[in-house]
């Protein structure tokens, strides 16, 4: 039996929406009015009907908001709640939500200070007859990392923030692509990935921008923590569980940094661990905003990252437009992206050597 809307009581600051996310009843101070409709506007629509809540984005009027949806139990009902961006800044404030950002800063901190050392020796030095290339050496490899942390903000946020541009395209093709291209800049440090590559087609629609993004900072940890002599496998497979297919890209490398625990519960992975603590970020919003998963699976001396995410239905590949290799040369920065992030590998293994 179903609620009848009168009924439902509406808390300040939320709005009701029926089954199709059209809102039936506003209160005072929800930018939404009576009529509109929610699916419209939210940047990465939910699959309808809402089963549990949903965490969102949308734009309305040109402003920026976070939503919650909640379904209502014995109704076909949904509770909305908008939240502004000074409503989330004012909440972080109250929680430990810096603590997300800290590594970040630290290591910018780190490497800022670090060239600091080094200019005040180039100053002291520079017109007389000693060797300075260290310092000159450590300069670039500080600016580097600073250039990295910048762009891992940038492509995080611009995730979270940004529409994403969804296309069509066969995610064995663009992984066949990318390990060319990270094992031409690997070649200099005697290193490479290997690529298992099916026989079939398998196509997405998501960002395709951003699914290089967040696989090249997934191989970029899978190299940076195994040992030197180990290559990381990258494969692609179809699976189907019977309800859904979906397009499985696997990650397996040597795990350098084992210390005898073992995990298998990506909910409870520490994504600040890392040396910016923004990689397996950038990776799991990616895989959210595709409607996909990602799971991190370390046992024994083994590290598997798998990322699933959603197999285009026949109309969508018949409906969509197609994104080609040639589509992707020319996509902004993104092969400079890849250089980067593979040139910091290159960087600590000729170092270490």
């Amino acid at each position: 039996m179903q609620v009848s809307v009168p009924s439902i009581v509406v808390p300040d600051g939320f709005c009701l929406l029926d089954s199709s996310l059209r809102c039936v009843r506003s209160c005072e101070g929800v930018p939404l009015t009576e009529g509109d409709t929610l699916t419209d506007m939210l940047h990465e629509p939910p699959q309808l009907p809402l089963e549990c809540r949903y965490d969102g984005t949308v734009t309305i009027n040109g402003v920026f908001y976070c939503v919650r949806i909640f379904p209502l139990q014995a109704s076909s009902h949904c509770l909305c709640e908008i939240l502004s961006s000074t409503d989330i800044s004012e909440m972080s404030t109250r929680t430990d939500s810096a603590a997300n950002i800290l590594p970040s800063l630290n290591a910018v901190k780190f490497s800022v200070s670090n060239m600091r050392h080094d200019i005040n020796v180039l100053k002291m030095h520079g017109s007389s007859d000693i060797n300075i290339s260290g310092s000159i050496e450590s300069l670039d490899n500080n600016l580097m990392r600073i250039e990295l942390l910048t762009s891992n903000f940038t492509e995080l946020y611009s995730m979270k923030y940004i529409p994403a541009r969804k296309v069509l395209f066969d995610v064995s093709e663009l992984c066949r692509k990318l390990t060319l291209r990270c094992n031409t800049v690997l070649s200099q440090c005697d290193r490479c990935i290997s690529y298992i590559e099916g026989f079939e087609k398998l196509y997405v629609r998501a960002d395709s921008r951003r699914a290089v993004v967040a696989l090249v900072n997934a191989v970029q940890n899978a190299l940076m923590y195994s040992p030197f002599d180990s290559v990381p496998q990258l494969a692609v497979y179809s699976e189907n569980d019977g309800r859904t297919k979906n397009v499985v890209i696997r990650l397996e490398n040597d795990n350098a940094l084992y210390t005898g625990t073992e995990s298998d519960n990506t909910e409870e992975l520490d994504f600040c661990s890392q040396r910016d603590g923004l990689g397996l970020l950038t990776i799991k919003c990616f895989a959210q905003l595709a409607g996909g998963k990602i799971k991190f699976n370390s046992k024994g001396h083994r590290t598997v990252l798998t990322l699933t995410l959603p197999m285009a239905d026949m109309d969508e590949i018949h409906n969509y437009r197609l994104e080609k290799l040639s589509d992707m040369d020319c996509c902004d920065d993104i092969f400079d992206t890849v250089e980067q992030r593979m040139m910091e590998v290159v960087h600590l293994f000729n170092c270490a050597q």
